[in-house]
């Protein structure tokens, strides 16, 4: 369980994730974050080992060895040589994919008789894929695209700040 400031915090870096995903694209933000992610565990990893030899126990190969792996990852990542770019064209299909399958469910599902749930999987899968195709096909779109998903990770952001001063939780 999150304590107040704890979700306070997490509300405010969701926040500021969602505003910068929103302003600089999803790729940019995605190198950024990991790029400083990889830096302060792979640090830590080799830190690790470091600590090992002053206290005089068996060295932790595979933490160091993990560690630079991250750090040079991280060199790569903020020198523009690696971008999660290309993952992300991967990640939209897989939308576009699950939109297909809510389709397909919600089709079942109003067939079955429960048309308000079946009807709500079959508009969700249309959006699904409609912006998918518009990532993929429409070079404009891209920069609406993550306009709207930072706007949608800022008001998740948003919410967790709130639920910080409310009794009831997110879940």
């Amino acid at each position: 369980m999150d304590s107040k400031i704890t979700t306070i915090v997490k509300g405010a870096i969701i926040i500021a994730l969602g505003v910068l995903v929103a302003i600089f694209g999803g790729a940019a933000v995605a190198d950024t974050y990991f790029g400083v992610v990889f830096l302060v565990v792979g640090l830590a990893m080799i830190a690790l080992g470091v600590i090992a030899i002053a206290k005089k126990l068996p060295f932790p190969v595979a933490s160091v060895v993990s560690g630079a792996v991250l750090v040079l990852l991280s060199i790569g990542l903020f020198t523009s040589n690696l971008s999660f770019a290309p993952l992300i064209n991967f990640f939209v299909w897989i939308i576009m994919g699950a939109g297909a399958g809510l389709i397909l469910t919600g089709i079942y599902f109003t067939i079955r008789g429960a048309i308000f749930n079946g009807v709500g999987q079959i508009i969700i899968g249309l959006v699904a894929i409609i912006l998918g195709v518009l990532f993929i096909t429409v070079p404009e779109f891209r920069q609406a695209f993550w306009i709207i998903v930072g706007i949608l990770i800022a008001v998740y952001g948003l919410l967790v700040l709130i639920s910080a001063f409310s009794k009831k939780k997110l879940r």
